[in-house]
């Protein structure tokens, strides 16, 4: 029999984790994954985490700058070059739009979908028009803020009428002017490529080609940047080499919700294998 010996990032992660008085679970709830995840960790069996599930880990334990910083490089695999020079939560840009009302149930669905984004680089949420998609991404997207150390940024698709305003649109968000001597494309991507930040484009169904061919190119030339996509189909990206990680992308399921009693129509997350559109 092995047994799996506990690395210099899970031994921090329990003293931590000990140190806030919070069991695995409790630390799973906070941080958007699962207890299994968090056992996984400590235990060992995952020496090296994703960056933004580090990030995640961190916030949940309230940890100082030099917690997460240790933290971060605890993460690291030998010789790799890491940053520790993530800005006070105050410079943390987005351009959510305001929300004038309370968001209310689904705690469930959005714990689901955080927990995905920790495995995933691109997450579509699928569903017909009007069970909430927009809303629910928006919501995770305010919990991920923390998570982003350059930002969440939304993109509002629905007004868009051709391919072309979809660069446009990114553009304008990111703050990434044109060049006169290249194509849009390759100096969005130069510009986003250092950055750790998240996408959302929301009602990209109507744009659907254009959505996944940005996403595909996005995904492949920017390494710390992830998509949140709302649709109601699924964004078709060009899987990559054979033999790379096939859980790359998932389109989740939105669950239509009727008031006063919910009742889902669609299976959700934590009910169904997802299917596996793209590899990133």
């Amino acid at each position: 029999m092995t047994t799996q010996r506990q690395g210099p990032f899970g031994s921090l992660l329990h003293r931590y984790r000990a140190e806030a008085g919070l069991s695995q679970g409790e630390l799973a709830e906070r941080a958007g994954l699962s207890r299994r995840a968090i056992s996984d960790l400590e235990r060992g069996v995952r020496r090296a985490p994703y960056p933004v599930t580090v990030r995640r880990l961190a916030e949940a334990l309230k940890l100082n700058d030099a917690g997460r910083a240790a933290l971060l490089s605890a993460s690291q695999k030998p010789g790799a070059v890491i940053s520790t020079d993530t800005p006070p939560k105050a410079e943390v840009r987005h351009n959510l739009p305001p929300q004038f009302t309370s968001f209310i149930g689904r705690l469930q669905e959005t714990a689901d979908i955080r927990q995905a984004m920790a495995n995933t680089r691109l997450l579509t949420l699928t569903g017909p028009g009007g069970v909430g998609k927009t809303r629910l991404a928006l919501r995770v997207a305010e919990l991920e803020l923390s998570v982003y150390r350059h930002g969440v940024w939304w993109l509002d698709l629905a007004p868009l009428r051709d391919d072309a305003q979809l660069l446009q649109l990114l553009s304008i968000v990111s703050q990434i002017g044109e060049r006169p001597d290249e194509a849009l494309i390759t100096t969005l991507i130069a510009g986003l490529r250092p950055l750790n930040v998240l996408l959302v484009l929301d009602n990209c169904e109507h744009l659907i080609g254009a959505c996944a061919d940005l996403a595909d190119r996005l995904l492949r030339g920017c390494p710390q940047l992830r998509l949140l996509t709302t649709s109601r189909e699924v964004l078709r990206c060009r899987p990559r080499r054979s033999g790379a990680s096939r859980r790359s992308q998932y389109p989740w399921r939105t669950p239509v919700r009727t008031w006063p009693k919910a009742k889902q129509s669609n299976c959700s997350l934590s009910a169904r294998k997802p299917f596996v559109a793209g590899s990133f």
